[in-house]
């Protein structure tokens, strides 16, 4: 009832002060028996005046204020404990950690997972706070290949892979800092391979050397394994710095 319509009296507080008299057999607080069990809407008007669209709490507004207390709740400490007790309990339950593993490795799964990942790092503000959380450096790969740009061309080439020079939605791997619009990619051959990305490492070196083009970047796509001939890579990497610069692997 609305706040300031009734009026509490004496009476009425010292009634709510007499303990509740429950029915003979019926049990206290847990474990009480609900005076809805075994009604329906069909066979009670009680449980019929407040179902379907007379129910409150399946209105829109409802809904929605209850759905943004329970964020609120679950972002609290309190709330990520429960999250994560209830979901150790769910997987050691054999049968439904047979189920979810079983719809992860779906085709259909694992194309959503791709597409919402690519849509969530189209966001400048996801990538910048993911950027300074994981304090992105290089890796021993691109570590290696930053001596080699030093011996091979001195000053040409700096690390960005941390995010520090976007070009457009994406971060390359090395940018030129020597007035060229140049861009180096390094691309592991696992998470940029077709078991990944769902496409072939043709399509996948091209499109990230379409998106570059877009903003007047050339392109150079170094594979995991091209490390193995230093001295093919050592080739590509004078010419791609020195010259108009090539778009493909040969």
């Amino acid at each position: 009832m609305p706040s300031g319509i009734y009026k509490r009296t004496k009476e009425h507080c010292a009634a709510l002060r007499i303990p509740h008299k429950y029915p003979k057999g019926v049990v206290k607080r847990k474990g009480q028996v609900p005076w809805n069990k075994g009604l329906t809407a069909q066979t009670d008007p009680r449980v019929a005046k407040y179902s379907g669209e007379n129910n409150g709490a399946k209105q829109p507004v409802a809904r929605k204020k209850i759905g943004n207390s329970l964020k609120q709740f679950y972002a609290t400490p309190e709330g990520q404990k429960i999250l994560s007790n209830n979901s150790k309990k769910l997987w050691q339950d054999p049968d439904y950690r047979e189920r979810q593993l079983e719809v992860r490795h779906s085709k259909e799964f694992r194309q959503q997972r791709r597409i919402e990942t690519k849509r969530t790092w189209q966001d400048p503000v996801y990538v910048a706070k993911q950027m300074k959380a994981s304090r992105a450096s290089p890796n021993k790969p691109e570590q290696f290949l930053i001596k080699l740009f030093e011996l091979l061309c001195p000053g040409e080439w700096k690390y960005a892979g941390n995010g520090g020079f976007p070009i457009g939605r994406c971060k390359p791997d090395f940018i030129n800092v020597n007035g060229q619009m140049k861009a180096i990619e390094f691309f592991g051959d696992y998470h940029h391979g077709p078991e990944v990305t769902g496409q072939s490492n043709e399509n996948e070196e091209q499109q990230k050397i379409e998106h570059h083009t877009q903003y007047g970047y050339q392109t150079l796509v170094i594979w995991e394994r091209e490390l193995n001939n230093i001295e093919a890579l050592c080739k590509r990497i004078i010419t791609f710095t020195f010259s108009l610069g090539e778009q493909r692997a040969a």
